[in-house]
């Protein structure tokens, strides 16, 4: 365990300890170990800091299989292929969404002869479709009847709503769905620069409110 060079250690809310370490053969000899201090313990990776997605766009990979690509391209693990819908058909792009074996994506690949530029892969925050908050889907919501996206209420849904827009994220005069929703675009700043630095969702969090905190600072007079 002294060979060991830790950069920083979490307590997570489960009670588990994250360890960061500078280098993969350091976590390979942490892996290896079984008791510390006498006391058993199990070390697994962690199961999203230690990958990352990167968007890649390129007519001339257009011939080439989602497979083919992450049996070809170096550290690729998963790629996925964005399709459009053009009527009842959804048409292949060029614009491929890559999952790299690390915790930030490369910022140029090669594919043979090609060198492409990698950019972050930012998603779309997640929105739960039965309480309309954001984080979770709708199969993890705790209330019990679904609630309206345009007004807030339970009991019906969009189409036979009349009322008022109401946001139960912001409780501003706009539907939970608008993509001016000051929540939204939290959730979004939070998403891209998870993407761009890396962290756990929590992490993030804490510093983007840091920015705001300073920015709002700056601001005051």
């Amino acid at each position: 365990m002294s060979t060991l060079v830790l950069t920083e250690v979490t307590k997570l809310g489960s009670g588990d300890l994250m360890v960061e370490l500078k280098s993969n053969d350091q976590a390979k000899k942490l892996g290896a170990i079984a008791t510390f201090l006498d006391i058993p313990v199990t070390v697994s990776p962690h199961k999203s800091l230690n990958s990352s997605k990167g968007v890649i766009r390129s007519r001339d990979l257009r011939c080439c299989s989602e497979e083919e690509m992450v049996e070809e391209l170096s550290g690729v693990n998963h790629a996925r292929r964005i399709k459009v819908r053009r009527g009842e058909d959804k048409i292949q792009t060029d614009t491929v969404v890559l999952t790299f074996d690390s915790p930030k994506p490369p910022s140029r690949i090669r594919a043979g002869y090609l060198t492409l530029d990698v950019r972050p892969y930012v998603p779309l925050p997640m929105r739960c479709y039965k309480c309309q908050r954001y984080g979770h889907g709708k199969d993890r919501s705790k209330k019990p009847a679904a609630v309206c996206v345009r007004c807030g209420k339970d009991g019906h849904v969009e189409r036979d709503c009349s009322a008022d827009p109401f946001c139960v994220n912001c409780r501003g005069d706009h539907a939970a769905s608008s993509k001016t929703c000051p929540k939204f675009l939290e959730e979004q700043a939070i998403l891209r620069y998870k993407a761009e630095n890396g962290g756990t969702f929590q992490q993030v969090v804490v510093e983007i409110h840091k920015t705001i905190s300073t920015l709002t600072l700056m601001l005051v007079p």
